[in-house]
């Protein structure tokens, strides 16, 4: 009997269900229209946790004045439609401790603002207690702000995150956007991280602010002795911050000397440091503290620091290799104190630089280039970095380092400028202006006559160049597989086939000449062209896909008698074009 009776109810139920309008699935915020998708509808689905998703008809801004709260691992997913919008009032979401994962993907959150006075809480869009991890995909953080100065009354370094705050757990952030974001009276403009890992992937920090260190980035220590920080593919424009680090500042402790930081294919651009209260002005884009640390394939470039180290700073006891990278015009501009317009690095470890190039830079008074710290220099070009005392001492470095050969300086100004590096090549090499010469990151390219091409030693070269781009590679055509100083690697088709040779190279008496040249070695096929114009305006005959192991090709067309003029374009192994060669000449003498 019980059960007829529970049958009879369901099928009421049933009945009367469309009635009453479409039922909300669990975890799925609204019903198909924006009146239905509000901060408590969040709030009711997030006290559930697992996945959280939308359904409010299109794309919509959920409006928050209070913090959404998440005790249990979640993941909400905006499907590119969703904002989150603080209004200037609010933090976002706000994690409990030990939320074993909090994930936020395809969403925008923005105008959030946190100025809570209890001193646990920091970060404006997601703030998180203890032991929580949080990872970010696909994601736009813009205009939030942390707001210290009501509990900071010592500028204590621990608050601040003006997007994100981290508190022993790790953050894992990928293809996304932090713009416009502030931390007052804190550190990390968008990103807080008190002793917890990080990975930082495809994503762009543009315009951030801190009135502490680390205009984007921030992080005080590592989850635990084998801990990490991981930058890659990222790219920092236009931070700003005070003290430490313009753009990133990454900390690590000594007593942890195995603790990592790594930096690959980024870009540090015109990021700023102005002076804190206590005089300091340490890094215009990137300040260091110790462990292992490797920065490759990286480009620093418009970087300030009033005092020292116009793109990169480090104390304490890192260990640091830069390699394949990029550090042209960044400046230390205060005229009395202003040192290392590259590089200021003052610990016990020092640093060792690979196949990089380090130009254009400058210092309000010593040195350029690089400032201190043992160094060792390996095929690496430091050129035209000047620093403006009276004496013209100490342009591009103020001391001289070790050398793994390979080395290139420019020269001298005077008996008190210093030599960067034992038996270092002096010679201009030619860099061409900063640019995007494929790869992620720009680079000097290299021309063909510059003295940088086959100058290093191969020992200590990368398998690939800054852009990608496989050593070593004969760029002068002596018959010597040797890499170029420098952090590019000059591969392109484009030396002369017949050097001095006028007015033309061959005569023919036949209408089908061979036309022959010296093989580019990992080339992957060829393309000739034949004009009877010297600037190829009219290309009479063009032909494609000729063998890789080619260095010669039977024209198959008739030319009639006369002066002709060809170029041949080698493939490089990634299936770019390398540029053309000089154009040859040749004579039919069949009229």
């Amino acid at each position: 009997m019980r059960f007829r009776v529970w049958g009879v109810c369901a099928l009421v139920l049933l009945l009367i269900a469309p009635l009453a309008g479409r039922i909300q699935a669990a975890g799925v915020v609204g019903i198909g229209t924006p009146e239905s998708c509000t901060q408590e509808a969040l709030q009711n689905v997030l006290n559930s946790g697992g996945l959280v998703t939308f359904d409010c008809g299109g794309a919509h801004t959920i409006a928050i004045t209070s913090p959404r709260m998440i005790s249990v691992t979640t993941t909400i997913d905006g499907a590119g439609l969703i904002t989150l919008d603080g209004g200037g009032v609010s933090i976002i979401l706000q994690a409990q401790s030990d939320v074993p994962l909090l994930t936020l993907q395809n969403l925008r959150l923005i105008n959030a603002f946190n100025n809570n006075p209890n001193q646990q809480i920091n970060g404006a869009a997601v703030s998180t207690y203890y032991r929580t991890n949080v990872t970010v995909i696909n994601c736009t953080f813009e205009n939030n702000i942390t707001d210290s100065t009501f509990v900071n009354t010592n500028r204590n370094l621990d608050f601040g995150g003006g997007a994100i705050y981290v508190h022993t757990g790790t953050l894992t952030v990928q293809n996304s956007v932090f713009t416009d974001n502030q931390s007052i009276d804190g550190a990390g403009g968008a990103l807080h991280v008190l002793h917890g890992n990080v990975v930082i992937e495809d994503t762009t920090f543009e315009n951030n602010q801190a009135t502490g260190y680390g205009g984007a980035f921030y992080n005080d220590g590592v989850l635990n002795p084998s801990g990490f920080l991981v930058f890659r593919r990222t790219t920092f424009i236009g931070n700003s911050g005070n003290g430490q680090g313009g753009a990133v500042f990454a900390y690590l402790y000594a007593r942890e000397p195995n603790t990592t930081t790594t930096i690959e294919d980024s870009r540090f651009i015109d990021n700023s440091l102005g002076m804190d209260a206590v005089n300091h002005s340490f890094g215009g884009a990137l300040r260091l503290g110790s462990g292992r640390v490797l920065v490759k394939n990286t480009v620093f470039s418009g970087n300030t620091a009033v005092r020292q180290g116009g793109a990169i700073w480090s104390g304490e006891a890192a260990a640091i290799v830069l390699d394949n990278v990029t550090i042209s015009d960044n400046h230390a501009t205060d005229p009395n104190v202003g040192y290392g317009g590259a590089i200021k690095v003052s610990n016990s470890r020092g640093f060792t630089i690979n196949n990089s190039t380090i130009a254009y830079n400058t210092a309000g008074e010593v040195s350029g280039g690089l400032f201190d710290s043992p160094a060792t220099l390996r095929n690496t070009i430091v050129v035209f970095n000047t620093a403006s005392n009276n004496s013209n001492g100490s342009q591009n470095c103020n001391r001289t380092y070790a050398s793994g050969g390979g080395n290139i300086q420019s020269a001298l100004l005077g008996p008190k400028d210093v030599r960067c590096a034992a038996g270092i090549t002096f010679a201009d090499p030619l860099l061409l202006p900063l640019a995007n010469n494929g790869g992620l990151t720009e680079t000097h390219a290299l021309p063909a006559n510059s003295p940088a091409v086959d100058r290093g030693v191969n020992l200590y070269c990368s398998e690939k160049d800054q852009r990608g781009i496989f050593r070593p590679f004969d760029g002068n055509w002596d018959g010597s597989n040797l890499c170029d100083s420098g952090a590019y690697e000059l591969r392109d088709f484009n030396l002369p086939n017949a050097i001095g040779a006028a007015p033309y190279r061959n005569a023919f008496d036949v209408s089908s000449p061979t036309l022959s040249w010296g093989r580019f070695v990992d080339a992957t096929g060829y393309a000739l062209e034949i004009d009877n114009n010297s600037d190829f305006s009219s290309v009479n005959f063009r032909y494609e896909n000729l063998a890789a192991d080619a260095n010669e090709f039977l024209v198959p067309d008739v030319l009639p008698g006369g002066v002709w003029y060809w170029r041949v374009q080698a493939k490089n192994p990634n299936g770019t074009w390398g540029g053309w060669s000089v154009p040859d000449s040749f004579l039919i003498l069949v009229p």
